[in-house]
């Protein structure tokens, strides 16, 4: 099926959810396949509990950000701005750096 709202917040990006459902599926499969050793039966609460205080630990200007580059986002995505979105936060990984 198609994700909705629950699992996306925009067209590719996953909620913090999604992220921490992603997060634990993986160490699930890791673990699973060999590839990690579950070295704590209480792995996954503590996973979990790791994933909540970071997002606690956000401050207010970060879900500001968000919610302003979301929106310049789903104007552009309809159609309704000249140009793309602007993120000035992003670091494209293709530019070269200051300190390179």
């Amino acid at each position: 099926g198609i994700a909705g709202d629950a699992v996306l917040v925009d067209h590719v990006h996953p909620t913090f959810r999604s992220h921490e459902d992603l997060a634990m599926a993986i160490a699930e499969w890791m673990i699973a396949s060999g590839l990690a050793s579950e070295l704590n039966p209480e792995w996954k609460n503590s996973a979990v509990q790791a994933c909540r205080n970071r997002l606690q630990a956000l401050d207010d200007l970060y879900f500001l950000r968000g919610q302003r580059a979301l929106r310049s986002l789903r104007l552009w995505a309809a159609g309704r701005a000249l140009e793309p979105p602007d993120f000035p936060d992003y670091v494209d990984p293709e530019e070269p750096s200051e300190s390179h």
